[in-house]
């Protein structure tokens, strides 16, 4: 409406700060609470390890604009700023999916019910999978368009970054099939445990990308939270592989594989019906349905032939779902 940036901050911190008064309201509503019962600190023992855990992410995940305003020129910035919507966004729209199964997976390791929890486990897996691959494919073919599109009339910086891209994506793709891992690490408690693969994702995400920004820009600092996240991946897969779920490693490994010749699938498809071309903005929407619709396929395909049964299981989950809310 014309109002200056300070005014349009002003309207979202508003409406974040209702959130949490709303919810103070309805617990002091809902629940009794007695205040003057003295802490039992041995049910939080672990509180700061975990407070390391969410530390080491938030490192992470600001390490990127924080190298490059100290090392490269404030433009870079603003072309990280952009691709960084689309991260933002996907990372958002993959959490959705698991948020809440902490607890889920929390009562069958204090009920020992390791079958139903090696079921579900992953049938969780191969559906955080089946979204990495389809969003991150699709995101990774079609946001270089979307970037030239969204910049048009921008002159003063080249905002068309392919491999910058690339790499970004491909990061968030393992950030994504390592939700399970980390919601299952922290639905047994096992922070103490894992510390030190947290530890080794922040030093290296500084390292390398320091190392690397001046000669490579962003290219640089984008390959140096890629191999900080592909470690804590790892690192997450082999503890689950050991400690709970045997084979978790080999079907990391399994997965990373599919999605890539997935995605180079569907860049070549891309490519032959050179849907590459110069577009407006209608045009680009139109496109990126073509390719989801593609992706879908492959994706679906490529279940099929690597996770059968589970596939099987997360759509009877999904159908059961939908019909009991039917019902209600």
């Amino acid at each position: 409406m014309g109002f200056g940036i300070h005014v349009v901050k002003l309207g979202s911190a508003f409406a974040y700060t209702l959130y949490p008064i709303i919810l103070h309201s309805y617990v002091r509503k809902r629940y009794k609470i007695d205040y003057t019962v003295k802490p039992d600190n041995l049910a939080i023992k672990q509180r700061w390890d975990a407070f390391f855990h969410q530390v080491a992410y938030f490192v992470t995940t600001n390490t990127d604009t924080i190298v490059l305003t100290v090392f490269a020129n404030i433009k870079e910035v603003y072309v990280y700023s952009v691709y960084n919507l689309v991260i933002v966004a996907i990372r958002k729209f993959s959490t959705s999916f698991t948020n809440g199964l902490e607890s889920a997976f929390g009562n069958m390791i204090a009920g020992e019910e390791k079958r139903l929890l090696r079921e579900n486990f992953m049938i969780v897996e191969t559906m955080t999978f089946a979204i990495g691959s389809f969003v991150c494919i699709v995101a990774g073919v079609m946001i270089v368009p979307f970037v030239n599109v969204y910049t048009k009339n921008v002159v003063d910086v080249q905002y068309s970054r392919p491999l910058f891209a690339t790499i970004m994506i491909a990061g968030q793709f393992l950030e994504t099939i390592r939700q399970p891992y980390q919601i299952l690490i922290q639905a047994a408690g096992k922070y103490k445990e894992t510390k030190r693969i947290v530890i080794f994702e922040p030093l290296i995400n500084i390292s390398i990308s320091i190392l690397l920004v001046i000669r490579f820009g962003l290219v640089g600092v984008a390959v140096g939270t890629f191999v900080s996240i592909l470690i804590r991946t790892f690192g997450f897969s082999s503890f689950i592989s050991e400690h709970f779920i045997e084979g978790t490693l080999k079907r990391t490994l399994q997965m990373i594989m599919m999605a890539v010749v997935d995605a180079v699938f569907v860049y070549i498809v891309y490519y032959l019906l050179k849907l590459g071309t110069t577009m407006t903005f209608v045009a680009w929407v139109g496109h990126t349905l073509i390719v989801s619709a593609i992706t879908l396929i492959v994706v679906f395909c490529s279940l099929t032939l690597l996770r059968r049964n589970e596939l099987i299981k997360l759509i009877s989950k999904i159908k059961t779902i939908i019909v009991g809310k039917k019902r209600g």
